[in-house]
């Protein structure tokens, strides 16, 4: 379905949640190597479209492609292919960083040596804390902890949902410092995000959505006046 240098393609998608539809009809393409940002109000639909994209959701028409694979028809194998960094996480509360990472990547079959770990862990400043429970870390460190999955897993696509949320000022440098590190290195990033600011400094490709369908930010519009839009 995919064409060459085109890491997520979407034709069509429509989204009903009972006899309201919230997607209308999304065209999407992003090319490899891109980081692209979606805007929209509250309930826009942003969060459904992650949601399809990842598999996680099937949209009730349409058709999307990860990676050039079909993503209704073959889900698994589309998994495969991304990573996604949500507003909840998928952490055992009860484990160490250490055992979390460890476990996750022995389910996407992926060994990973111990000092690959603990060197993610500095990177997002969690090295101090590598033997506590992950019920003792906060959101932000949560956040930190699963873009440290994202390093060492190495996906195609990274999808992320409001990847600020909970991040302090170091953080925001860490996520924006890591997507341009990943997208140079030929992966792509689809972000859906309310905090324009920083995601302009990292985003190649800007859309909106509103009304359930992709529109286009006009161009040289001010940030700051972007609520005259959403």
């Amino acid at each position: 379905m995919a064409e060459s240098g085109i890491a997520i393609e979407a034709h069509g998608l429509v989204k009903f949640y009972r006899h309201f539809p919230v997607l209308r009809g999304v065209d999407l393409s992003v090319r490899r190597g891109a980081c692209f940002a979606l805007f929209g109000a509250n309930g826009a639909g942003k969060t459904t479209l992650v949601r399809i994209l990842c598999t996680l959701l099937r949209p009730t028409e349409g058709r999307f492609a990860i990676a050039g694979i079909d993503g209704s028809e073959d889900r698994e194998a589309v998994r495969e292919k991304l990573f996604l960094i949500a507003h909840g996480h998928h952490f055992y509360d009860d484990l160490t960083p250490l055992e979390n990472l460890k476990f996750h990547a022995g389910l996407r079959g992926i060994s990973l040596p111990a000092d690959a770990v603990r060197g993610a862990l500095a990177w997002v400043g969690l090295e101090r804390f590598a033997d506590f429970k992950i019920r003792q870390f906060s959101t932000g460190m949560k956040k930190r902890l699963a873009f440290t999955q994202a390093r060492l897993f190495g996906p195609e696509v990274l999808l992320l949902d409001e990847p600020y949320t909970a991040l302090d000022e170091k953080g925001v440098r860490l996520v924006n410092g890591f997507i341009k590190e990943f997208t140079a290195g030929g992966g792509t990033v689809f972000m859906a995000t309310h905090n324009r600011y920083f995601a302009l400094e990292v985003a190649t490709d800007t859309m909106l959505l509103k009304n359930g369908v992709l529109q286009p930010i006009p161009p040289g519009r001010d940030p700051d006046r972007w609520h005259e839009i959403l």
